[in-house]
C-alpha cells in the first residue's frame, strides 16, 4: 500500500494550485468548483459521478472538472486512492487558451474522464516540476505542452499556422546567440510571430526536444568549456545564463552524469599532471 501523504502548493509563477494526494480513502460528496480541476490517477480506483454520469477512475486516467459542474467521488474497491491535480482559475485558463493559439474563449470539455497516456505523463511531469519548485521557464514550457494535449479534447479549433523549418532554425540561432540572457519563451516565439505553445510543438517536432531543453544544452556546453579552462563552478552558472547555482548543478549532472565540481576537478588535475 502506498504511504499516505497530502501536499498542496500554490505556484506563483504559473498562478495555480498543485495537489499531490497519496493513500486517500475519504469520499468526496457532490460539490462544484468555480475553477477548472485537471488531474491524473496514480493508483487505485474510484467511482466518479459527474453531471449525473457515472465513471470508474483507474490508474492513468485523466479527469477534468469544468467550473460549475457537480461531481462526487467514492471508493470503488475499499482500497486507497492516489492522484495528482491542478486547480486553475478561469482567467488563468483563458490566458493559456490565448497562448496556445485557440482564440479567446474558455474551453468546454465534453468528456470528464479521458484515457490518454501522453496527457497523463504531461500532467504528472508538470506537477512534479511545480512541487519541486523548478525554474519558471521550464514549468511554463511544460504547462503549454500539457495544454496543447488537453485542448484537443475541447470544442476549440487552433487558429495558428505552423512555422517553417527555416523559422525553427532561426529560433535555434537566436538561442545560441543569446543563451547568456534570461530568455523567456515569449522572447523566442515573438520574432516568429507565433504563440509560445506553437513554438514548443514545432520546435519539438523539428529538433526532437523542447526550446528550453535546447537552450539548456547550449548553456551546458558553454559551461563545460569554461570549466575545462579552470573557471570555478560558482562563477559559471550566471555566466552561461542559469538563474542560480542549484538549477545549474542539477542540469549539468542530468546532462553529463557528473557535477560541475567533478568536471572542473578532472581538467584541473589533468593540467597539473601535464605540467609536471
Amino acid at each position: 500500500m502506498e504511504r499516505a501523504g497530502r501536499t498542496v502548493f500554490f505556484d506563483k509563477d504559473l498562478t495555480m494550485e498543485a495537489y499531490s494526494l497519496h493513500g486517500v480513502f475519504d469520499s468526496f460528496p457532490s460539490h462544484v468548483h468555480d475553477h477548472y480541476v485537471i488531474g491524473t490517477v496514480l493508483e487505485g480506483e474510484r467511482v466518479l459521478v459527474s453531471d449525473n454520469h457515472e465513471h470508474v477512475l483507474k490508474k492513468g486516467d485523466v479527469f477534468i472538472f469544468c467550473p460549475g459542474i457537480s461531481h462526487s467521488c467514492s471508493s470503488a474497491d475499499d482500497k486507497t486512492f492516489s492522484f495528482l491535480s491542478l486547480n486553475i482559475a478561469n482567467p488563468v485558463m483563458l490566458s493559456f487558451v490565448i497562448e496556445t493559439g485557440y482564440g479567446a474563449v474558455l474551453p468546454d470539455f465534453p468528456r470528464t474522464v479521458i484515457r490518454d497516456e501522453c496527457l497523463s505523463r504531461e500532467l504528472e511531469a508538470l506537477i512534479g516540476l511545480i512541487l519541486n519548485q523548478s525554474s519558471a521557464i521550464y514549468k511554463k514550457e511544460r504547462l503549454l505542452s500539457m495544454s496543447s494535449c488537453l485542448f484537443k479534447y475541447s470544442h476549440m479549433q487552433i487558429e495558428e499556422r505552423n512555422p517553417s523549418r527555416e523559422e525553427i532554425e532561426k529560433a535555434s540561432l537566436f538561442m545560441r546567440m543569446h543563451f547568456r540572457e534570461h530568455l523567456s519563451l515569449e522572447d523566442i516565439a515573438s520574432p516568429l510571430g507565433i504563440s509560445k505553445s506553437t513554438l514548443i510543438r514545432a520546435f519539438s517536432r523539428e529538433k526532437g526536444l523542447t526550446p528550453y531543453l535546447f537552450l539548456e544544452s547550449v548553456r551546458i556546453e558553454s559551461a563545460k568549456a569554461l570549466l575545462e579552462k579552470g573557471v570555478f563552478p560558482s562563477s559559471v552558472a550566471l555566466d552561461v545564463g542559469f538563474s542560480d547555482q542549484s538549477h545549474f548543478s542539477k542540469a549539468f549532472k542530468r546532462l553529463t552524469g557528473v557535477t560541475p565540481g567533478m568536471y572542473h576537478d578532472v581538467f584541473c588535475h589533468k593540467e597539473k599532471t601535464d605540467g609536471e
